[in-house]
C-alpha cells in the first residue's frame, strides 16, 4: 500500500492513511481516552488520561479498572457498566482529586454480541461547564445587542405615532385601540407607505406586551436560503461558516414580545409551512438542533398584496392565510385622507428643522398644494418630499410654486412643471396651478374623469365643472 493509499474497506466513514502513526495521535489527544476489556484491564492509556485521574503508570499497563477504583481513583465505572449493559453509558465521575469528569464509554461488538473492547472518553466538568458558559455568555451578548437594537428602533417608533386627523383613520385607530390590549394575530394591509409599521407599534405600545420588544423583519429583505435560520435560529456546527456557538433565531428574541412580519405575501411557500407550525404549536426548534423551545410571541403581519388573491394563485397557503386573517385592519392611502396631509407635514418639518439646524415653514399656499397631490407613494412619499423641499429651499419660506414645481418633476407620467412669472397674482397663479394640476392627474389616469375625480377628493359632477371653467372640457 502507497502512503496515500485508503482501506479498502468501503463501508468505513474515514480516510485512514498508512504514513500516520495513530499511536502518536492517541498520545497527543487532549481528551482524556484509555481502552479496556470486557472484565475492564485497561489495554491503552493516554498521557491526557493519567494526567486527569491523577495517576503515572510507566511502560505496559499491567492494571484493570476495578484496581483503580480500589485505589480511590475514581468511585464508579462507566467502562463496566458500558460492558456489561453492551451500550454507550454517559455520566459524571468524580476522581479522587476531587476533580468531577465527564466520561462517556462505548463498547465495541463483535459478530456475536460480545464485548471486544470498552472505548471510554472523558473531558474535565470544570473545563466543560466554562466552555458552556462562556458560549452561553456569548449568545447573550449577541441577543443583547439585538435586543438593545430592537429598543432604539421601537423608541423611534413610539415618537411617531399614526396620523388620524381624518375619519377614515379615526375608524382604523378605533379598531387597531380595541384589538390592541388582546393577543390576537393582527393583519394589516393597505399600499406601500402607508404606515403600517408604525400602526403595528402602536398595536404592540397599547397592549400587555409594551415593556417587552418589538421587533419588525421585512420578509422580502431576507434571502430565501437565509431566512429558517433568520427566524428559528441555529445549533452549533448547522452548517459551514455558521456561528460556532449557534445563534437564536427571531423567535426565541421576541419572547414575550410582538414579532412584526412586514410584507409577509414575499415568504416563500417552503417557509410557510414551517411558519405556520410555529404559530399553532408555540415551538420552535433550530436548524440542526434537536432541543424544542417553546416560545409566546404575538404576530402582527402586514402586507401590500392582496393575499387572498394570492392563495387562488397558489403563492400563499391558504390555511396560512386564515390564521393569520384574525383580526384585518386596513389602512387607507393618503389620498383618502387628505385631512392627515398637514399634520403629517408639520411633524415631518419638524423633524427635518431638528436635524438640518434648519427655521423652515410652508406659506399655507405651498400646503395646499401638498394637499391637493394624488401622493403614490403615500406617506413616505410625502416624507421625502418635505425633507427635500426643506434641504434644497434657499429661503426661510417654501412656497406653493417650490412644492409644485417638486412634485410636477418628480411625478409619474406628469406634465412638465409650470414656471410661474415672479408677482404674479394670487388669483391667477392659483388658476394656473390648479389647471395644470388637474391636466396632469387626467394624464395619469389616462383620461379618465372618474379616477382623476377620486384621486383628487372630487365629486365627479364637480370636476366636470372645475374642467369647464379651466377650459379643460373633455
Amino acid at each position: 500500500m502507497s502512503n496515500a493509499a485508503t482501506t479498502t474497506d468501503t463501508s468505513s466513514p474515514f480516510l485512514l492513511l498508512d504514513s500516520v502513526d495513530l499511536k502518536l495521535v492517541f498520545r497527543h489527544m487532549s481528551d482524556s481516552v484509555f481502552v479496556s476489556d470486557a472484565e475492564g484491564r485497561i489495554l491503552m492509556l493516554n498521557p491526557a488520561s493519567q494526567a486527569l485521574l491523577g495517576i503515572h503508570i510507566d511502560g505496559k499497563v499491567h492494571t484493570s479498572v476495578q484496581e483503580l477504583m480500589g485505589k480511590g481513583v475514581y468511585e464508579r465505572s462507566t467502562a463496566l457498566e458500558a460492558a456489561r449493559r453492551k451500550t454507550m453509558v454517559t455520566d459524571l465521575v468524580k476522581s479522587h482529586n476531587g476533580q468531577a469528569m465527564m466520561a462517556i464509554s462505548k463498547p465495541v461488538l463483535d459478530e456475536k454480541g460480545n464485548v471486544v473492547m470498552v472505548i471510554t472518553s472523558s473531558r474535565n466538568k470544570k473545563a466543560i461547564d466554562e466552555f458552556l458558559a462562556n458560549a452561553l455568555q456569548a449568545e447573550k451578548l449577541q441577543a443583547d445587542r439585538y435586543r438593545q437594537a430592537a429598543s432604539v428602533l421601537s423608541e423611534t417608533l413610539q415618537h411617531n405615532k399614526p396620523v388620524a386627523a381624518s375619519q377614515a383613520m379615526q375608524s382604523v385607530m378605533t379598531l387597531a385601540s380595541s384589538v390592541a390590549p388582546t393577543e390576537a394575530t393582527v393583519l394589516l394591509t393597505g399600499e406601500s407607505g402607508t404606515g403600517k409599521e408604525v400602526l403595528a407599534h402602536y398595536i404592540h405600545s397599547a397592549s400587555g406586551r409594551a415593556d417587552e420588544l418589538f421587533i419588525p423583519i421585512n420578509c422580502a429583505a431576507v434571502p430565501p436560503e437565509l431566512m429558517e435560520a433568520e427566524f428559528f435560529g441555529y445549533a452549533r456546527g448547522a452548517f459551514t461558516n455558521a456561528n460556532p456557538l449557534g445563534k437564536a433565531g427571531l423567535f426565541e428574541m421576541a419572547h414575550h414580545g410582538t414579532l412584526f412580519l412586514d410584507e409577509i405575501g414575499e415568504m416563500p411557500l417552503t417557509m410557510q409551512s414551517k411558519f405556520l407550525r410555529v404559530l399553532e404549536t408555540g415551538i420552535v426548534r433550530r436548524l440542526g438542533g434537536t432541543r424544542n423551545h417553546k416560545v409566546d410571541v404575538r404576530i402582527i403581519a402586514a402586507s401590500n398584496r392582496d393575499l387572498y388573491e394570492m392563495t387562488r394563485s397558489g403563492l400563499f397557503r391558504i390555511d396560512l392565510y386564515y390564521r393569520l386573517h384574525v383580526i384585518p385592519v386596513v389602512i387607507p392611502p393618503l389620498r383618502d385622507r387628505p385631512e392627515d396631509i398637514r399634520e403629517f407635514t408639520a411633524r415631518f418639518l419638524a423633524d427635518c428643522n431638528r436635524r438640518y439646524n434648519r427655521k423652515t415653514m410652508f406659506t399655507e399656499e405651498a400646503l395646499d398644494v401638498l394637499t391637493r397631490h394624488d401622493w403614490p407613494g403615500n406617506v413616505r412619499e410625502l416624507r421625502n418630499i418635505v425633507e427635500r423641499l426643506v434641504m434644497l429651499s434657499e429661503q426661510q419660506e417654501i412656497t406653493a410654486r417650490h412644492c409644485a414645481n417638486l412634485l410636477y418633476a418628480h411625478a409619474p407620467c406628469a406634465a412638465p412643471a409650470p414656471q410661474y412669472q415672479e408677482n404674479l397674482p394670487l388669483r391667477e397663479f392659483r388658476r394656473r396651478m390648479e389647471k395644470e394640476y388637474i391636466r396632469a392627474t387626467l394624464d395619469r389616469c389616462q383620461g379618465s374623469v372618474r379616477k382623476a375625480a377620486h384621486a383628487l377628493g372630487l365629486h365627479k359632477t364637480a370636476l366636470y365643472r372645475k374642467l369647464s371653467a379651466l377650459g379643460l372640457a373633455p
